[in-house]
């Protein structure tokens, strides 16, 4: 892979876990009803893994070297599908509760 190609690659990684970061600060500071706490609070906690997950396998992509550590990589990814999939049924529930 060219050089340029891989960096570009990474700083699209690295841009979308800022971006998480910046939504999981903003989620932690939501004002929620008393009724909806507890899944505020689920959710919140998959949204963080999840956005560590993002964070890992940002990591896991090395510039200097432009190498992957696959292994990290791929444990990131598992790690993101398990956690998107905690954030998604804890809208569903919110969203049922609220409807």
């Amino acid at each position: 892979m060219v050089p340029a190609e891989f960096n570009d690659i990474q700083m699209e990684f690295s841009d979308g876990t800022e971006q998480y970061q910046q939504n999981l600060a903003q989620l932690k500071k939501v004002a929620v009803p008393a009724r909806l706490m507890g899944r505020h609070r689920n959710l919140l906690a998959a949204y963080e893994a999840y956005t560590n997950a993002c964070a890992a396998m940002t990591a896991s992509m090395n510039i200097d070297d432009q190498t992957i550590d696959v292994a990290a990589f791929n444990q990131a990814e598992t790690d993101q599908e398990t956690e998107m999939g905690r954030v998604s049924n804890n809208v569903q529930r919110i969203m049922n509760t609220v409807m």
